[in-house]
């Protein structure tokens, strides 16, 4: 026995001398490679995979629309990209912020719905201005959305929405289809969805 390693038995150049060698380190060394060389490449996989989506998306907001229809395309393709449940786009008319438009299954939220300053959590956050990401499914904010008979809603994130240097309203997203809470990546990710709002021709959340 060589210190840790877990040794074999070799026949010598003439089939009687035993050499004793050590060859788990290396395999573990070959693994540890090959594991990490793969973990790379999801990595790789994934980050590919967000910018093609982030390219159509971006590609489809320069199609001549109208806002209507615009309102539907955005959530949809939010959707779609950060691969979850359900986004809406909330909008503020004056302090109050109401649901526009929706893509997806949620049925604590309906087209129309409004939340006045201090009555839920989505306007608090556009009150200070700053990203929320609820990771608790135990969360009571999240917990006061659940409705019989329908799939409760475990995780959610929002990011402010920008326009000209203004907070016009907020972006939400719930459960993604993996069934785990969202992630830093992924919050990321949907500021840069948020963010790209800010070109959307023709000034379109105005």
């Amino acid at each position: 026995m060589m210190g840790n390693s877990v040794t074999s038995w070799a026949n010598g150049r003439n089939g009687d001398t035993p050499l004793l060698y050590a060859e788990v380190p290396e395999e573990q060394a070959g693994i540890a490679d090959q594991a990490s060389r793969e973990k790379e490449t999801l990595a790789l996989r994934r980050a590919l995979h967000r910018m093609t989506l982030l390219y159509n998306f971006e590609a489809s907001l320069h199609v001549p629309l109208e806002l209507d229809a615009l309102l539907q395309l955005i959530p949809e393709k939010v959707r779609l990209t950060l691969e979850c449940q359900a986004v809406h786009v909330w909008l503020f008319d004056n302090d109050v912020l109401t649901v526009v438009s929706s893509a997806g299954v949620d049925s604590s939220v309906s087209t129309g719905m409004q939340q006045a300053p201090g009555t839920g959590y989505v306007v608090d956050m556009a009150e200070t201005g700053v990203s929320l990401r609820i990771t608790d499914p135990a969360d009571p904010r999240l917990q006061g959305r659940h409705r019989e008979g329908s799939p409760p809603i475990f995780t959610a994130m929002l990011v402010p929405l920008i326009q000209d240097d203004a907070e016009i309203g907020v972006l939400e997203a719930v459960n993604p289809i993996s069934g785990e809470p969202f992630r830093h990546e992924e919050e990321e990710l949907f500021h840069t969805l948020s963010k790209d709002r800010q070109r959307c021709p023709g000034a379109c959340w105005s």
